[in-house]
């Protein structure tokens, strides 16, 4: 006896975030094509069967990119292949939908804008003729401009944010918390948002660096933990990274008695230190190390966090190294005079990836520097640096 189960239907799709995002044209009709799936998770967070999406047009409007979180008002059966018209594209709020076209149009009617197309043709060819003619005989001939020099430089679009990478100060948090963020690799001055799910939870801007560092950001008030990462998404780039978060659920305490003393816990502020170089280019130079001006792929390292305590576990990352060579990290003084010595200690090393960008943590260790300090980081070429306050432990 064979048992027919019929298909699960969900009523609506709801939100999920964008996966295995496919753009295309289909041959044989020249239609643009945008293929993905949206990832789902229920109220526990477990995993959710995915939603395979086609949706079909001569063009559409908006902007869908994986990692983006989206809301389907449809309904649909497991199994099947979802073609909406329209998604609601919640990380840039601009809904992306398919839009009807010249091309459409003219699958329809083939015969109508065939002529209609050569009629416009021949008006323009018409305009045009005796518009050089009126040119030509007040001697403005000719009306096109010389080609440009052979080596003069073109605009060339910004490249993106590929090695765009952020840390938070702590990777859980209550809700109605404020962390830390700081980041590399980003867009020169491009503006990032920070997101829990679809709630914004602030916003910074990159420096000419494409960096940022301590960047505050609010947990939401209403964050129940359903979602599991904090997403920044540079708003010029629109290149979206994500880093593991989760919220702590806290239990509201029975009303303290009289004689209970309010809790003083206040982040320690980092002190007024010397300003350091922001990187240099070492070897056998006239003079010693070369200062280098701010720029794009300058190497750039930045901390998690401000302050830190000698034994604290600190996330750091950099970005415009050599790409795969050996790095390490130092601590030093933080006086500009004294960066190189005559106290140096090492706390880490490692290898930049293929684009010169490394992430990692590591302990404060013992005998640093208290006060102003400096953490340097070195590879073959560059030493880069940023400030930190140590305190005791």
């Amino acid at each position: 006896m064979v048992t027919r189960t019929s298909p699960i239907h969900v009523p609506v799709v709801g939100r999920g975030i964008v996966r295995a995002l496919q753009l295309g044209v289909e041959g044989a009709t020249r239609m643009n094509v945008c293929r993905f799936q949206i990832e789902r998770k229920n109220a526990q967070g477990r995993q959710l069967p995915p939603v395979p999406v086609e949706m079909r047009s001569v063009s559409f409007t908006g902007q869908l990119s994986n990692g983006d979180w989206v809301d389907v008002k449809q309904s649909w059966t497991v199994g099947e292949l979802l073609r909406p018209k329209e998604v609601m594209n919640l990380t840039t709020m601009v809904p992306f939908r398919s839009t009807m076209g010249v091309a459409n149009a003219f699958r329809a009617y083939p015969t109508a804008v065939k002529l209609s197309m050569v009629g416009s043709l021949l008006v323009f060819l018409i305009i045009f003729a005796i518009f050089g003619v009126l040119l030509f005989s007040h001697g403005m001939f000719p009306i096109f401009g010389s080609a440009p020099e052979l080596g003069a430089p073109t605009a060339v679009g910004r490249p993106p944010a590929q090695n765009a990478a952020f840390i938070i100060s702590s990777d859980s948090a209550p809700a109605g918390a404020t962390l830390r963020a700081s980041g590399t690799g980003w867009e020169p001055s491009e503006a990032v948002v920070f997101r829990y799910g679809p709630e914004v939870m602030g916003q910074t801007s990159a420096d000419r660096n494409g960096s940022f560092a301590n960047a505050p950001i609010t947990v939401p008030s209403d964050a129940n933990g359903f979602f599991k990462t904090v997403d920044a998404t540079g708003q010029s780039s629109l290149k979206t990274v994500s880093e593991t978060f989760s919220v702590v659920v806290t239990v509201s305490p029975s009303a303290p008695s009289k004689s209970s003393t309010p809790s003083t816990n206040v982040s320690p502020s980092p002190l007024a230190c010397p300003a350091l170089p922001g990187a240099v280019k070492t070897g056998a130079y006239p003079g010693g190390p070369v200062e280098l001006q701010p720029g794009p792929n300058v190497p750039a390292i930045v901390i998690a966090t401000e302050v830190a305590s000698v034994g604290q576990l600190v996330s750091v990352a950099g970005s415009g190294f050599q790409p795969n060579d050996a790095f390490a990290l130092y601590i030093s003084s933080g006086d500009p005079q004294k960066v190189y010595g005559p106290i140096v200690i090492p706390v880490a090393s490692g290898t930049t990836d293929a684009s010169g960008h490394f992430s990692l943590q590591m302990v404060i260790p013992s005998g640093s520097p208290t006060g102003c300090a400096a953490l340097q980081a070195r590879d073959s070429l560059y030493v880069a640096f940023a400030p930190l306050t140590i305190q005791p432990s």
